[in-house]
């Protein structure tokens, strides 16, 4: 678990670091007629501006508005998705500040899109999942206890010493983390200190899951990069590449989500799983 943290984490303290701000226009997105809400009037007016029966002039904030893909360009892609978040198909709530916030349900893939993770974050709880040995686990740190949590089997184990004293036997010098240690696997994802999108320093266009979108990059003094990828409000993925352009790390978002469930779901058993699981990934059941 803490390998793969650290392998995200090469990811996400990129955006830390400082960057150059890129001035943008102050236009809400997809709000084209300025009336302080996002409606399918929203989308004729974008839909007309892309194909030539409006004009709407770039550089101005009814162009930035409608250009909610954010690539530069007005098009049908604009208006269609203008639509889809006035009928509620789309998030109509920028899931990157969500991420900022600091208080976030996040389900996504990891390593090229193989290794699926989640992570729950509220103000008095915090998880973390991930693939450990191609198998799903999962820590739940709740006040000052922390749980084993095995998705596979919806069971769940608050781990004791006795549980430490068994990794420890299974596995010579790995550690159960405490409550703060599995909050720290989190907090220093670096999420609440990612700088705003507004900060990039340039957008352009890309495409995701055979979706266009806005790419919001940001630099830093060594030359390395991350990128944003944003199709409206929606974050679809993040990446980093080194100086010469080699991609290091990649998160695919399947979704993120400022409500955050309770933890550990109500259909989960509270069951001693730690020790199966142990064996499992052992190989030794």
């Amino acid at each position: 678990m803490k390998r793969i943290v650290c392998l995200l984490l090469s990811t996400v303290l990129v955006l830390c670091a400082a960057v150059i701000p890129l001035t943008v226009n102050a236009a809400v997105w997809g709000d084209v007629n300025g009336d302080g809400s996002l409606t399918t009037n929203d989308a004729r007016l974008a839909l007309r501006g892309a194909i030539g029966l409006d004009t709407l002039k770039k550089g101005t904030e009814k162009f930035a508005a409608a250009d909610i893909i954010a690539d530069g360009k007005l098009g049908t892609d604009d208006a269609r998705l203008i639509l889809r978040i006035a009928v509620g198909l789309e998030p109509s709530v920028n899931q990157y500040d969500i991420l900022r916030s600091g208080a976030f349900y996040m389900q996504g893939k990891m390593e090229g899109g193989t290794a699926p993770m989640k992570m729950a974050v509220s103000k008095d709880t915090v998880y973390i999942e991930m693939a450990e040995e191609g198998m799903q686990m999962g820590y739940l740190a709740k006040g000052n206890k922390v749980y084993f949590v095995d998705p596979a089997n919806k069971s769940y184990h608050q781990l004791t010493a006795a549980d430490k004293l068994l990794m420890k036997s299974i596995a010579g010098d790995a550690e159960l983390p405490d409550a703060k240690e599995v909050r720290s696997m989190v907090e220093d994802f670096g999420f609440a200190n990612m700088p705003a999108l507004s900060r990039a320093n340039r957008v352009t266009g890309g495409k995701v899951k055979g979706l266009p979108c806005a790419v919001y990059t940001f630099n830093l003094s060594d030359g390395s990069t991350t990128n944003v990828y944003m199709y409206g409000y929606r974050m679809l993925a993040m990446d980093a590449s080194d100086k010469n352009g080699n991609q290091t790390n990649l998160i695919i978002f399947d979704s993120i989500s400022a409500d955050v469930p309770v933890m550990p779901p109500k259909d989960y058993s509270n069951e001693r799983v730690f020790l199966v699981f142990m064996a499992k990934m052992m190989g030794e059941a």
